[in-house]
Order: C-alpha cells, then sequence, then structure tokens
C-alpha cells in the first residue's frame, strides 16, 4: 500500500449486536424530592411588580378635556388630542363645546360664541404701512339672550358648534381653501395665521347705561389634512427615442410636463448669441404637480448638444437640483431709496429644503443625454401648500446647471424652476379618519408640541 492510497476504514456488520451495554450507566435516584420555591405577595428588591388591572382613566391624556374658567364662565371645548397644546381641528371640522353660567341670570344680557381666524403678516424694515392684519373666518353662535326668558334653562351646561368653513372669501376679492395655522419667523419679517375661539358674556348696564364686556379668547389650531387627487407618478420612464424635434420631445410622454431651461451668461460683457442654447436643456416633472411631503419627487433632465457633444458630457457633472420653499408676503411694494431689483425681491424669502439626487444616465446619440433622479418632498406630514391672494406657503422646484468658471464665456448657465403643491397626506380612496366622529387634524404640521406656536418656525437671511 502506497502513502496516496486510501485507508480503508471498516464498516459495522449488519448482524453486529447493538443491543445496549446498561453496565457502565451513571445511577439516578428516582426519588429525589425537590422543594417548591416559596411564593410572597410582597416582592423582593430585585422583583419586578406588574399589576394586571388596566391603567386609570385619569392617566389617559385623551380623556381629558380642554377646559377654562372665567369669574362667571366655566368653559369646556372637548376632549385633549394627545401632541397638540390647545384645541385642534382638522378638515372640515366643527367647534364642539359647553358653557356653564356662574353668575345669575338678571345681571346678563347676552352671551356669543365666536369662531375667528387672522392672517398677519409683518415686515419691520420696509416702512410703517409694512405690516398687514385681515379677518379670514368670522363665524358667531348667539349661546343667550335676555329676551329667551324663563325657557332658557340657565343652571345647565349649554352647547355649541360651529362648522369651519373649508373655503374662505380671501381679502382681495377671490376664494381660496381656508390655510392651516402657520407662523414663520425670520430677521426681521413674520407670517401668521391665527384662530382663536372667543365667549362674549355682555352685562346688563348701570345707571350710564355702560355695558361690561367678560371676554374669553382661546387660541385654537386649524390643521387640514389635504392629499393628492391622482395617484402619483412615481418615476419618469425612459422614452424609446429623445432627439432635438421639440414637438416631438415636448410630447414624448403622458403626464410628463417637459419645459426648456433658460440659458444667460454670468458675463454681463458677454455678446454671444444665445439663440443657439434656447432648446439644449430640457427639464421634466411629473403632471399633475401634487405630491405627497415626505415622498420623493422624479424629475429629468436632458441635454441636447448633437453638434457639441462634449458639452453633453461636461454638463452632466454641473447639475444641480434642490426644492425650495418659499414664503410669500403679499404683492409688492416699492420703498424711498430703493431700485426696482431690490423691490423686484422685497416680497417673498426662500431657503433650500432638499436636494435632489441623480441616479440614472442614458445616452441616446453622441451628445444626446438623458438624466433622471429624484428630490424627497421635505419630511412626512410636515409640509402643505396654502395661499391666499399673495400671502402663502409655496414650494418650488429649481434645476441650475453651472459651467465651470473656465468657459463662463463659452457655455451659459441654464436655469429653471417649477411651483409644485405639497400636502401632508399620500393620495389613497380611504376616508379621512375621524375622532369621535370628528376629522383627524394634521398633526405634523406641528412643529413644537411644547411651544405655544404652530407651523414651521424657520430663520434664514432675507
Amino acid at each position: 500500500m502506497t502513502s496516496s492510497d486510501p485507508i480503508p476504514i471498516p464498516l459495522p456488520s449488519m448482524d453486529a449486536d447493538l443491543t445496549l451495554n446498561t453496565e457502565y450507566l451513571p445511577e439516578y435516584d428516582t426519588d429525589l424530592s425537590l422543594a417548591s420555591p416559596s411564593y410572597s405577595a410582597h416582592p423582593g428588591l430585585t422583583e419586578i411588580s406588574l399589576h394586571p388591572e388596566p391603567f386609570s382613566p385619569e392617566i389617559s391624556s385623551s380623556t381629558h378635556h380642554w377646559s377654562c374658567e372665567t369669574k362667571h364662565m366655566r368653559i369646556d371645548l372637548g376632549p385633549h388630542i394627545w401632541g397638540l397644546t390647545s384645541p385642534s381641528y382638522g378638515l372640515g371640522g366643527t367647534v364642539v363645546g359647553s358653557v356653564k353660567f356662574l353668575e345669575q341670570r338678571q345681571h346678563v344680557e347676552q352671551v356669543t360664541v365666536s369662531f375667528e381666524g387672522r392672517l398677519t403678516t409683518f415686515r419691520p424694515y420696509r416702512g410703517t404701512n409694512s405690516d398687514s392684519a385681515s379677518p379670514i373666518v368670522s363665524r358667531t353662535f348667539p349661546l343667550y339672550t335676555s329676551c329667551m326668558g324663563c325657557v332658557f334653562d340657565w343652571e345647565a351646561e349649554h352647547p355649541f358648534t360651529i362648522p369651519i368653513p373649508t373655503e374662505i372669501n380671501t381679502p382681495g376679492g377671490g376664494t381660496a381653501p381656508t390655510p392651516p395655522s402657520f407662523n414663520c419667523y425670520f430677521y426681521g419679517s413674520a407670517v401668521e395665521v391665527t384662530y382663536t375661539i372667543k365667549i362674549d358674556m355682555v352685562h346688563k348696564g348701570n345707571l350710564n347705561n355702560l355695558r361690561r364686556h367678560e371676554t374669553k379668547a382661546i387660541p385654537v389650531y386649524y390643521l387640514p389634512k389635504t392629499q393628492p387627487a391622482d395617484p402619483p407618478l412615481s418615476t419618469i420612464p425612459r422614452p424609446s427615442r429623445l432627439s432635438e424635434e421639440t414637438d416631438i420631445y415636448l410630447h414624448w410622454l403622458d403626464r410628463v410636463h417637459t419645459a426648456p431651461a433658460t440659458p444667460s451668461w454670468t458675463n454681463t460683457k458677454c455678446k454671444s448669441d444665445l439663440d443657439r442654447f434656447m432648446k439644449a436643456v430640457y427639464v421634466s416633472i411629473p403632471t399633475p404637480q401634487r405630491f405627497s411631503a415626505g415622498d420623493e419627487i422624479p424629475f429629468a433632465v436632458s441635454l441636447l448638444f448633437s453638434k457639441e457633444p462634449y458639452f453633453a458630457k461636461l454638463l452632466t457633472r454641473c447639475i444641480r437640483v434642490v426644492l425650495l420653499k418659499r414664503i410669500s408676503f403679499g404683492p409688492k411694494k416699492k420703498t424711498f431709496n430703493s431700485n426696482s431689483e431690490e423691490n423686484d425681491n422685497s416680497n417673498h424669502s426662500e431657503w433650500v429644503l432638499t436636494s435632489g439626487q441623480l441616479k440614472y444616465q442614458n445616452e441616446f446619440a453622441e451628445g444626446v443625454r438623458l438624466l433622471r433622479g429624484y428630490v424627497k418632498a421635505g419630511a412626512t406630514g410636515r409640509e402643505s401648500s396654502w395661499l391666499v391672494d399673495s400671502v402663502g406657503v409655496q414650494y418650488m422646484i429649481r434645476v441650475t446647471v453651472v459651467p465651470p468658471k473656465n468657459l463662463a464665456d463659452h457655455i451659459p448657465i441654464f436655469h429653471h424652476e417649477e411651483i409644485v403643491e405639497l400636502t401632508t397626506d399620500h393620495w389613497g380612496p380611504s376616508p379621512q379618519p375621524v375622532i369621535n366622529g370628528m376629522p383627524t387634524p394634521a398633526i405634523g404640521l406641528a412643529s413644537d408640541p411644547q411651544s405655544n406656536w404652530i407651523g414651521n418656525t424657520v430663520y434664514a437671511v432675507v
């Protein structure tokens, strides 16, 4: 047998005795008894006590009511919603509450309950007339008048309901969806949308016929949920062809809006003609341009440089796509000692919310490229577009293509902007969720549950 030959291993015979030899097995005492551990109703220092009974209702914040009291009234505005610091109402909600009187009937002339909304803008360094406050909602419910007489049960709790309108008449004479509670601060500027429930008790006049008002104003939040009317397009498909034939290119896909980017020279002294760049860069986004906050908005940038293919390869690395959040303060106003360019930018402030990413690249021909990517629509549930006349919150996709500085005299900058609408919720056929029969508010619009303000508090350079 050589060293390379396998070593044979003997296998047991099928006729071998396989009986178990119990001679060498250990002995076990089958009569061994183990004492049970001792139990006590009182836990030790290292033990955890579990209580099977349910939590007390007083611990749950959902059973707490928003209530307050004045000298002659006790006001209840219903159950507390977790995560919010004031009574809050959703889209199409109704203010539901009750009032109990603590004063004698003969001293009261009337009691009314009002729901009021106000839009305020403020820019102190734009002159004395730069601040503005306009009522946008006013609903009044008469709770008691002295002519009701003995029919009115004075000692009982008196309920009231005030529906919140989903649409308002704007100060400019138009209509718009009722805006959400909002506040946003900048250096030297602010926008606020506030809502208040006001209970007014009018006491009978004295000898001089002077009536005294006892008023309680309670700040509340209106946080409507919104969603796209149509299912959004999750991606922009790759077209079968791409060419410089503008009419064909602009209609290459359904539900996609395509527009050319505008070229301009960074060097104002450059006199080169821009006509050959007018149809060189295109931007595409889905339509309708309404997306859910937190989702990824698809986009595409097309570079059409068939006569100068090296431009397309160079500009591929020079594309920037961002989502801007813009706060509009109203119509532009001219101020003393200011030029027209300053006035053009004086009515809004904006900042970058998110930046986009390019993920796919296709080359259809030499110098003809399609780049696709996504830009995130902010944080989930925390963004919502609204506009009352020219005041409100808007979102914008901005695409810029900036060539290297050493080529600034040969290749222009390309720029394009598209206004998009953001909603708090996703598209879906399911009905709006309710709590106790009332629409739930969009809690994500509350930037800080511990503060007294609703909306996105942002500090930015104006």
